[in-house]
């Protein structure tokens, strides 16, 4: 494939998240996130309450994992099955 080619993807569609700076630099996990919250309204206000409250957790590393993951969950609460984030992310 050349410049001028655009990428072959596959009929289900194709998304790629990099969480470690592997394929770009940046954070599309930070993106999804962010993406998700902004889609419910209700999680959204959830999210913006605790933030306060976990915000001390992004000083050291480790505790930064649990804090995102914790906007994670908030972002993936309440969805009936395992399919719903990929519904909400194929959207």
């Amino acid at each position: 494939m050349n410049a001028t080619q655009a990428p072959v993807i596959p009929a289900g569609g194709l998304v790629v998240f990099d969480f470690d700076n592997t394929l770009f630099r940046g954070d599309s996990g930070a993106g999804l996130i962010g993406w998700m919250l902004r889609h419910n309204p209700l999680r959204l206000l959830f999210a913006l309450l605790v933030s306060p409250l976990i915000a001390p957790l992004f000083l050291s590393v480790p505790a930064r994992r649990f804090a995102i993951s914790i906007w994670l969950w908030i972002a993936t609460v309440g969805q009936r099955d395992r399919n719903d984030p990929d519904a909400v992310i194929a959207e």
